[in-house]
């Protein structure tokens, strides 16, 4: 019926143009029509606006196997949707690099098909054997496939990615069902914020519409990921003096596990700071340099582990700094507007990161910085560490502990830059809870209390916005001075080792007046991780080391494979007397890799009485006696004088030197002395 309407029409404008005999004109429309009959004969209506003329439903299953393979199946309901064209072929655009095993039916039989790449995808173009003619006409379309393509394992974490329906016409509606063996492992990341989940015989089976996840299904298998690392410096001191040189290494946390293989140079001292963080120290003399190479990896897990922190460590995840400046009177209001004083830190902190994921866009990394006064009304959109800035100081502004996480991330397309994300403490489940508003805002995945394992922590900054610096660019985009970090997944296993942590102690001699007694603590760590003194007790009460820096905030460290000396005086300790001290006990609490240690040694401190000891004593006796001859002879020569008593006891105190002393004077009144 069609063809003949478009035939009419055509015999129609013909015979008026040969009766309007105006020869230009009418060469000029036999020009027209016989493109319009080309386009309408050769090319074909369904050609010409085929995206406007059908509807599609998608049902797709798919079917992982043990080793990775994946199996598509998609039932597809086409329809036509208009009156004037009608639809002869059909496309299916396919989101990866190459298929196998590629079949195609339509309504329970072969047709014929033709599979291209397009754009760095695959078409698979369909030509259907029902011609859809009338409007509301369908067809039902099969095709089946396999791929390895979005089966991925990068060390201990496999993941595969589920790409959304891409097509030329209008997607009314798509299903997924997802069957995944548990030969794969545990599910320890989803994209989605919620997903039907149930557990069939050996295998999960979940279920989503492609409107839940329009950007793609990623799931990650596997609880525990690990990554290697190299940190490559080249120290040089060109100054006059002796310079001090700090480098920031990967920190353990209740997320991070860090353990280190190798060190070109040990440091001269390791340290760790409030926040946790590990850093290493080196000495360089004038116009010395040194090559660092540091060899280690690190184990991620995505769920946190629980850690009970006081309120008085808390309440320093709450202070405002230059950066975020919470206390301005526009962050107020928006706090005001998000949150609710009724609710649990949890919920308003899940308020904040949906007001930040729905109202800013992604930025690349620029280098800039500004406070977060400044960020909440811009309009261009925020950078990883300002989506990271704004949540930690709407978080503090709310009441909520929190910090920021400076790190590493696969999922980053340019890994030449770090990566921001953030955490708070939540008091309830007594956790640190992870979030990365700005991997949410990019890839539309859920980032709530549910990261990703691949990701590697190298500092935080709770205490300070700015500090400890990470400042090493990664192994693709070099520095100036060749400094530069690797960091890539693995899974050898490195945990072979025996790990093991011992000390010693030497008790030296008292001073000569016994009020300081040295003790020389020998800490010897043969473990992969940092060892982290704690305390050190003597009889239950703690006593300080003597530190060989000037910040308080620093906690003394021993680097693996690495024996260091403390120095620790007991005459500090005000439960131990110094007149005697004997039979004591030693005890030395640390923690290296999430491991405590906690060892006890006794002691015993006797008074020696050296020779120095007797000469100090004798020293003191003559002194002793010297005073008192003075004192004597003065006395003697008063008395023997003839003045009076008022100045005579006047004259005495002068000669003792005790003059500032008032003394009431008296009349010249003889008195006998004897």
């Amino acid at each position: 019926m069609i063809w003949l309407y478009v035939l009419w029409n055509i015999r129609v404008e013909f015979i008026s143009l040969i009766a309007s005999m105006n020869r230009f004109s009418f060469l000029l429309k036999i020009a027209v029509f016989i493109t319009l009959l080309y386009c309408f004969i050769f090319i074909g209506p369904s050609r010409i606006n085929a995206n406007l003329a059908a509807e599609s439903v998608y049902d797709v299953n798919i079917n992982v196997s043990g080793e990775g393979e994946m199996e598509f199946e998609y039932f597809i309901h086409l329809i036509n949707k208009s009156d004037g064209f009608f639809i002869r072929d059909y496309s299916l655009i396919i989101d990866q690099k190459e298929v196998i095993d590629l079949k195609v039916m339509e309504n329970g039989q072969g047709v014929d098909f033709r599979k291209e790449h397009f754009n760095g995808n695959i078409r698979v173009k369909i030509h259907l054997n029902k011609q859809l003619v009338y409007k509301e006409e369908s067809t039902d379309i099969y095709v089946r496939y396999k791929t390895r393509d979005l089966y991925k394992k990068d060390g201990l974490v496999s993941k595969i990615y589920i790409p959304q329906i891409k097509t030329e016409e209008s997607l009314q509606d798509a299903n997924f069902t997802v069957t995944i063996p548990d030969s794969l492992g545990e599910i320890s990341y989803v994209s989605m914020q919620e997903i039907s989940l149930e557990s069939q015989g050996e295998q999960k089976v979940m279920k989503y519409p492609q409107k839940e996840a329009p950007q793609g299904l990623l799931l990650m298998f596997g609880q525990v990921q690990q990554f290697e690392f190299i940190y490559s410096y080249k120290l040089q001191n060109n100054k006059g003096a002796m310079r001090r040189y700090t480098i920031t290494l990967p920190p353990d946390s209740s997320f991070q596990t860090s353990y280190f293989i190798d060190a070109s140079i040990l440091p001269e001292r390791t340290f760790s700071d409030k926040d946790g963080n590990i850093i290493v120290e080196y000495l360089l003399n004038s116009g010395e340099e040194k090559d660092v190479r540091i060899v280690g990896f690190t184990r991620f897990t995505p769920l946190s582990e629980t850690q009970t922190i006081e309120d008085e460590v808390l309440d320093k995840y709450l202070t405002e700094t230059g950066t975020w400046d919470f206390s301005k009177q526009s962050i107020d209001e928006l706090l005001n507007k998000i949150t609710r004083s009724d609710y649990l830190p949890k919920e308003n902190a899940r308020f904040i990161y949906d007001y930040l994921v729905t109202n800013y866009k992604y930025l690349p990394e620029d280098g800039s910085r500004k406070k977060v006064s400044d960020l909440i009304v811009n309009d261009d959109g925020l950078t990883c560490e300002n989506f990271s800035d704004v949540f930690v100081a709407l978080s503090r502004g709310a009441g909520i502990p929190s910090r920021s996480v400076v790190g590493f991330s696969m999922l980053k397309e340019n890994l030449s830059s770090l990566h921001y994300w953030a955490e708070f403490y939540d008091s309830r489940s007594k956790r640190w809870i992870g979030v990365d508003p700005c991997f949410a805002a990019k890839l539309n995945y859920s980032y709530f209390d549910t990261l990703d394992a691949n990701r590697v922590v190298l500092a935080y900054r709770g205490l300070s916005d700015s500090s400890p610096e990470v400042i090493v660019p990664f192994s693709d985009f070099q520095g100036l001075n060749g400094d530069q970090l690797e960091i890539t997944a693995s899974s050898y296993n490195y945990l072979g080792k025996d790990n093991w942590v011992d000390f010693s102690f030497v008790v030296g001699k008292p001073d000569l007046f016994f009020q300081q007694i040295p003790l020389t603590l020998k800490l010897r760590n043969n473990s992969m991780n940092i060892l982290r003194i704690d305390e050190i007790l003597v009889d239950h009460d703690q006593v300080k080391l003597v530190t060989r820096h000037t910040e308080d905030d620093f906690q003394e460290a021993v680097f693996p494979d690495q024996e260091t000396d403390f120095l620790v005086y007991l005459s500090n300790l005000s439960g131990i007397p110094v007149e005697r001290i004997e039979n004591h006990e030693l005890e030395v609490l640390a923690d290296y890799g999430g491991l405590k240690f906690d060892e006890k040694r006794e002691f015993e401190i006797n008074r020696p009485f050296t020779y120095l000891h007797a000469l100090s004593w004798f020293m003191a006796l003559a002194m002793a006696c010297i005073t008192l001859a003075v004192f004597f002879l003065a006395l003697k020569k008063i008395r023997d004088s003839n003045i009076p008593y008022g100045d005579k006891v006047k004259s005495l105190k002068q000669r003792l030197g005790l003059k500032k002393f008032k003394i009431k004077k008296y009349k010249n009144v003889p008195v006998d002395l004897r």
